[in-house]
């Protein structure tokens, strides 16, 4: 029977976390005490843009970039969708044609999802075929220096955990080849990546980093021949106009800045929680196939399928236990779909429907984890019975 004071667990940190405490300090105070519309002349105004400008600044700074050549946002779908616009924009007026898209079924669909509507429009697109773990080889594609590319390639795969090879990328790098870097799922878990700041951009996610939703940033090494997604006011450059949010900005930076100097104590505690999982499957017995690799893997996301349970009870049965998870699929009519992610990496559709993906924050209260896992590994031994009577 499930305990309804139990507290609920978040098993879900790929999909976003709660705002931390500090951040949210930061937001109120700046929100309380700042007022003005960064746009405006008057001291409230310069005050207010001036907040923009330190968290800019110290962004700059953890990254080793330039504070000009970042860019503040609503979140990374609209951090993607403007990085490969503003990209694709300088290739047009530098080549003076339709630059090649060159990207992978593994990635996100803010990118995906763009990426597609150019082709509609004209634009070639090739996607790079993954291996079992969603990775792609940019190398299977062969670059002819009389053409222009984009590139948009993922430093992690969000369903997997899976690292990719951007050296890779930032290897192909030159005046004919730009690329686009989703560094949203690396950003906190892993060290810093110097090829990511080698790409040509570069997006991130506030609410993946414990800052409130609503907030995210694009890294755009050189801006001056990138044109905007929609008109209306000079703030960011052109580039980006609207009128920003101090608030958030400042409370980004303030997560930002927390989860870079975490990140060791955030690959320790969840890489010991995934190995406590792994044990107690384990232990149970439990039949199970990992998605997620062995190695150049997230050390909080586990991917994992366990065959012939039925995909429709599985998430169910573990929201009732009060865990937070997520599979990679979702239809507004209630089924069970398969992640286009796992069936591009060659998981039968079936099997990809009785997938679930564990992705842990590190900031759990004492064994608070552990009892959850336990409950998890119980639910689905349950169904395994429920499945073979």
């Amino acid at each position: 029977m499930v305990n309804n004071c139990q507290q609920r667990v978040l098993f879900d940190a790929n999909s976003g976390v709660p705002a931390t405490d500090a951040a949210l300090q930061r937001f109120t105070d700046v929100e309380h005490n700042t007022p003005g519309n960064p746009a405006a002349i008057h001291q409230d105004g310069r005050a207010a843009n001036a907040v923009i400008e330190r968290a800019k600044i110290n962004i700059a700074e953890l990254f080793g970039c330039q504070a000009n050549e970042l860019f503040f946002t609503s979140g990374a779908t609209e951090a993607n969708n403007l990085g490969i616009h503003a990209l694709i924009s300088g290739l047009e007026q530098r080549f003076n044609t339709k630059p090649i898209l060159v990207s992978s079924k593994a990635e996100h669909p803010s990118c995906l999802s763009y990426l597609r509507m150019l082709q509609q429009k004209g634009y070639r697109l090739h996607l790079l075929d993954l291996d079992q773990y969603a990775r792609f080889d940019i190398n299977q594609y062969s670059f002819n220096d009389s053409e222009c590319y984009l590139i948009v390639g993922q430093w992690v795969n969000n369903e997997t955990g899976a690292v990719q090879d951007i050296e890779a990328c930032r290897a192909k790098v030159g005046q004919n080849i730009y690329w686009h870097c989703d560094a949203v799922q690396g950003i906190g878990k892993l060290s810093f990546d110097d090829a990511v700041l080698g790409s040509s951009s570069f997006s991130l996610s506030g609410h993946k980093l414990g800052s409130p939703k609503g907030v995210g940033l694009l890294r755009i090494s050189d801006h001056s021949s990138a044109t905007p997604m929609f008109f209306g006011g000079g703030q960011q450059g052109g580039l980006r106009p609207g009128t920003e949010s101090p608030a958030l900005v400042a409370s980004f930076a303030t997560a930002l800045n927390a989860v870079m100097c975490d990140v060791n104590d955030f690959i320790k505690t969840t890489d010991g929680l995934k190995k406590v999982f792994l044990k107690l499957l384990k232990d149970g017995g439990i039949n199970y196939q990992l998605n997620s690799p062995a190695t150049d893997c997230l050390s909080n996301t586990l991917n994992i399928s366990f065959p012939g349970i039925d995909g429709r009870m599985l998430l169910p049965a573990l929201d009732v236990e009060n865990i937070s998870i997520s599979s990679g699929s979702a239809c507004a009519s209630g089924a069970a779909l398969a992640s286009s992610v796992l069936v591009a990496c060659g998981v039968p559709e079936k099997l990809a429907q009785a997938s679930i993906r564990l992705s842990f924050t590190h900031n759990y209260q004492a064994g608070e984890a552990e009892a959850a896992l336990a409950r998890l590994v119980n639910t689905v031994s349950s169904l395994y019975k429920v499945a073979n009577p």
